[in-house]
C-alpha cells in the first residue's frame, strides 16, 4: 500500500505571510488609522510586530494548515520486469 507523502512550505507560508502582514499595516496606517507616523521609531516597531506576526501565521499554516489534494494520478505501482539481452548483443 502506497502512502501519501504531503509536502510542507514554510518558506512559501512566510512569504504569504510577509504580503498579508505589509497589507495589515497599509490598512492600519491608511484605511484605519490605528498606527500613526509621527515617530519613525515607534512606527517601525509596530510594523515589525504585525509584519512578524503575519509572517509567523503564515509559517503556522504552512506547517499544520490542511494539505491540498496533489494534482495528477499518483504514481503507478507496477513492476518492471528487465529484460534479458538476445544472444549476440552486449
Amino acid at each position: 500500500m502506497a502512502e501519501t507523502v504531503t509536502k510542507k512550505h514554510p518558506i512559501r507560508g512566510a512569504l504569504w505571510g510577509l504580503l498579508m502582514g505589509l497589507g495589515i499595516v497599509g490598512f492600519l496606517i491608511v484605511g484605519y488609522p490605528v498606527i500613526g507616523i509621527g515617530d519613525p521609531a515607534t512606527l517601525a516597531i509596530q510594523v515589525a510586530v504585525v509584519v512578524g506576526g503575519a509572517m509567523l501565521v503564515g509559517v503556522l499554516w504552512a506547517l499544520f494548515g490542511p494539505a491540498k489534494k496533489p494534482k495528477g494520478e499518483p504514481p503507478s505501482t507496477k513492476t518492471v520486469a528487465m529484460e534479458e539481452p538476445a544472444a549476440g548483443e552486449g
